[in-house]
């Protein structure tokens, strides 16, 4: 006798994310030796999966975890962070290696700085943990007024999610260099890895999500060229993308550095795009 059960799409997905996060998470230790769950919890596997994806996991984790393993100051005191800097600024000893905290763009988004000697510790040892955790390091620069502190500002790698909002516009811009126009017409916009001005993003796909005019246009290409290395400038086209069109489905983010903006890891297929605007 076969008996069967009826399970709507909900239930059976909390279910799949139940059993996965009991076989990512559940083997790992309560506590580690010296008796930091955070730090446990960050050295084991990812528990949190977004479709295969790695979800991004939460600020306050992260920076708790992160301070302890590398002994980065995390507290609020002004004075405190200010002493610490100083001193590791001179080559002096000092308690901690660095300052960690939470602050925020200027459209509110939370990210993450460490301050640190620029001799002491690299984006490279930060990175192993926080790109397994979600975060990416977006840029770093040299601190003002400083000579020897470094500053690594670290995003969220998947933001949220506004594929419901962007799918009800009617269309979004997305803004490129004439040499890639045969390549869109043939494949369409795919992401890729960028690296311009003191920003470095992950695999990705940038949109304006309202009208550009054409002033804003030459504005931003003159932006954006100042940081692209074009080998060979034919101009710049202001593409227009009909949601509409978009048959593969894919999935949009808000973009952390821009109120109108968003991002996708998803190729836009190249019937949905269409030259609006041209620039010399």
């Amino acid at each position: 006798m076969t008996t069967r059960i009826k399970i709507n799409e909900a239930d059976l997905k909390d279910m799949i994310s139940s059993i996965t996060e009991k076989i990512l998470f559940g083997g790992l230790p309560k506590r580690d030796p010296t008796g930091d769950i955070h730090w446990a919890f960050l050295a084991g596997k990812p528990y949190a999966l977004n479709e295969g994806l790695i979800s991004t996991y939460p600020i306050d984790d992260v920076i708790s975890s992160i301070s302890r393993l590398f002994n980065l100051y995390d507290g609020d005191d002004y004075a405190t962070k200010n002493k610490i800097l100083y001193c590791l600024d001179r080559g002096e000893d000092c308690e901690y290696d660095g300052v960690i905290e939470s602050t925020r763009a200027k459209n509110e988004t939370k990210r993450i700085e460490i301050k640190t000697n620029r001799n002491s510790l690299n984006q490279n040892d930060f990175d192993k943990y926080f790109l397994k955790y979600g975060w990416f390091c977006g840029y770093s620069d040299d601190l003002i007024a400083y000579t020897n502190i470094v500053r690594f500002v670290y995003e969220k790698k998947f933001d949220i999610d506004v594929t419901d909002d962007i799918m009800g516009k009617k269309y979004i811009y997305h803004i490129c260099p004439n040499i890639y126009l045969s390549r869109i017409d043939a494949s369409g916009l795919k992401p890729k890895f960028s690296s311009w001005n003191t920003f470095s993003n992950p695999e990705r796909v940038y949109f304006f999500i309202t009208d550009i005019s054409k002033s804003d246009f030459l504005n931003w290409v003159k932006h954006f060229k100042r940081g692209k290395k074009i080998h060979k400038d034919n101009g710049w086209s202001l593409l227009r993308i009909d949601t509409s069109q978009l048959k593969n489905k894919p999935t949009f983010y808000f973009d952390p550095r821009m109120k109108n903006g968003v991002y996708t890891t998803d190729t836009i297929t190249p019937n949905s795009i269409e030259i609006i605007d041209y620039i010399e």
